[in-house]
Order: structure tokens, then sequence, then C-alpha cells
């Protein structure tokens, strides 16, 4: 039998087919440029964990060994109110849950925490102006806590270690340590060096959605906030789910290691504190109007 007559047409038909797709998935993609705008909302859960984290201090010549677990969780709902150039310039935030729960074991003794964000359960309006996010509270005046933490919360970035430039998938970039910082954004440090490096890896679905898989391998070093006399290093890998419509990190699962060392605060000069483990970083977020 011959199937030239029926082959023929069929590979016609599957080449128009081709070349429709093919430039959906081979073309260039500015992932900078956000195309939200005033009425879209973005809920977002984040975590962060450090698991069997091994501690030593010295103080006064003993040395004294230790062991640290520590988780945060926060879940929240940004909505942007105001788009400029394509660019949120203002925003609602809607801190819905947000805790630090610490569980430390020294000589045997162990000890547990948890703090609250003190700007749980309240909205947050931030105000893009003069090169910098502004934040105060939608309604009532903030305790000093609350103050300061609208001092440090920022504003919605949604799109820092990105490059302002059309990339193909293969594109590579590297991230300022500034940039490195917003991302990181409670575990951001002062004085920060290292570097962060990007690819666009591949373009794939997620729940539906069409996304640039960014690879990430990251190494920073800096000062914790407080901390004076410290060093934290992160060296971390993974990947960033970055939509393609409305150019939102989607998906963010980094893991990999950090290493503490310096002073230790309360304690007698010349006291030092060593600790290193297991780090991950993992966040999710979703769209809608």
């Amino acid at each position: 039998m011959n199937f030239r007559p029926f082959l023929i047409p069929a590979l016609a038909a599957l080449t128009l087919t081709l070349s429709s797709v093919a430039p959906a998935w081979s073309a260039d993609y500015n992932l900078k440029k956000t195309a939200l705008a005033a009425g879209h909302k973005v809920d977002t859960e984040s975590t962060m964990t450090m698991d069997n984290v091994d501690m030593t201090f010295t103080v006064q010549g003993q040395t004294i060994k230790g062991a640290m677990d520590m988780s945060q969780h926060k879940v929240q709902q940004v909505r942007i109110t105001a788009v400029k150039d394509g660019q949120p310039v203002e925003t609602e935030t809607d801190l819905k849950e947000s805790s630090q729960k610490e569980k430390m074991t020294v000589n045997g003794n162990p000890k547990e925490h948890e703090k609250s964000e003190p700007l749980k359960g309240l909205t947050m309006v931030s105000t893009w102006a003069d090169g910098k996010w502004k934040n105060h509270l939608k309604t009532g005046e903030p305790t000093p806590e609350q103050a300061t933490a609208l001092l440090k919360a920022g504003g919605f970035d949604s799109s820092d270690m990105y490059e302002d430039r059309p990339m193909a998938v293969g594109a590579t970039w590297s991230v300022a340590p500034e940039n490195i910082n917003k991302m990181l954004g409670e575990s951001s440090t002062t004085n920060t060096t290292g570097s962060m490096q990007c690819k666009f890896d591949r373009v794939e679905a997620l729940d539906g959605h069409p996304c640039a898989v960014i690879t990430v391998t990251l190494k920073v070093s800096g000062t914790p906030e407080g901390q004076a006399g410290t060093t934290l290093t992160m060296e971390m890998k993974g990947n960033i789910h970055r939509s393609l419509e409305e150019k939102v990190d989607l998906k963010i699962d980094l893991t990999g290691t950090m290493k503490m060392e310096g002073a230790v605060p309360g304690a007698p000069p010349g006291s030092t504190m060593n600790a290193s483990g297991p780090l991950a970083m993992k966040q999710t977020s979703t769209v809608s109007k």
C-alpha cells in the first residue's frame, strides 16, 4: 500500500503547525517588565527552614556544643492599586500569617521561642516615590515596633533580579548584591558581597501557566541585622518559575547551606560562635483579578 498520498499532506500540515508554534517557544522574552495592572492580586506563601544546625560556642576558653532548628512562615496578599509605565507604584498588603519558630539545644538543655510579625493582621499601603518604597498603615497609627517593621518591609518588587532586555532560552546573567538582598527579604544582610548567577534554562507550564524556568546559583556573605562582628554565608541552588504572562515569580525553590561565625551577643569579650547546616527557601504565588 502506498502511504505517500496521505503522508505528504500530513507532513505539510505538521510543518505549518510547528511553524506557527515555534516562535512562541523560541522568541526572546523580556523577563523584567511586568504585565500587572491595577486590580491584580498576588497571593504568596513562603517558608524558610534551617534544620539540625550544628553550633559551637567558645566562651572563656570553654567549648559548648549546641544545635538549632528554625523556621519562618509567611502568607500575604498584595493588591496592585496603581501602575505607571508597566510597574506597580502603589499597593496594599494584607499580612495574613507571619511567624518564626526556633528551637535551640545547648548542653542538652532545649529552649523554644516563637515570635510573630508586628504587622500581622494589618493592611500596609506602599507607594513608590523618589526611587524607593514608602509604607504606612491603611488605618490607625503604628506602634514603635510596627513603625520599625514598616521601614524594613520594602515594597512590591517582582523584577529586581532580572535585566531589562530581551532574553532567549539559554541566556545567562549576574545579579548585583543589593538586588540579591531584595530577593532574600528577611534573610538579607548588610555589607553583602558575593554572586548570583542565573540562566534562562527552559520554558514549561506550571499549573497551566507558561513559565520561564530560571536556574539559580548563589553565594553571598554579609552581616546579619543587629549582629555586628558576625558573618553569615549562604550557598544555594535551585529554580524559579516566572510566569511569561504577568512576569511574576510563581514558584521559588532554593536549597543549600548556611554558615555563621563571629561574636556571641551578650557574652564576655572574645567569645565566639560557629554554626552551619542546611537551608531551604520556598515560595509559591498566584495571580488573580
